[in-house]
């Protein structure tokens, strides 16, 4: 089974927003979440996960603390079937990036 391991970033903003998005023929591994205050202020993040084949939301993190200049790291696996999702939001606009190391894996390749 051929997967890729890839980087992807967001900033955020106040509304609620998809960082990651599980491809067309792709399930997905994320393995590592990094999340950065760029700014001198204290913010919080909330991040929900969207199951595109139930169309539910489920909470992940609800106004987590993240204070100035630093980083919070989350290293559990979460896996994403085709199409679900991975949404965040910031208490303030523009104060968090969040970047994922995610594994994806072509569903076509492995008979499903």
């Amino acid at each position: 089974m051929a997967t890729k391991s890839r980087t992807y970033n967001k900033t955020l903003t106040l509304s609620k927003e998809d960082v990651y998005t599980a491809p067309s023929r792709f399930e997905a591994v994320i393995k590592s979440i990094l999340i950065s205050n760029i700014t001198a202020t204290r913010s919080t993040i909330s991040v929900d996960f969207y199951k595109s084949l139930d169309l539910s939301t489920t909470e992940l993190i609800k106004d987590l603390i993240v204070e100035p200049n630093s980083i919070v790291q989350i290293d559990n696996a979460l896996h994403l079937e085709v199409k679900d999702a991975l949404r965040a939001s910031a208490s303030a606009a523009t104060s968090l990036v969040v970047s994922l190391l995610v594994e994806e894996s072509n569903v076509s390749q492995i008979g499903i």
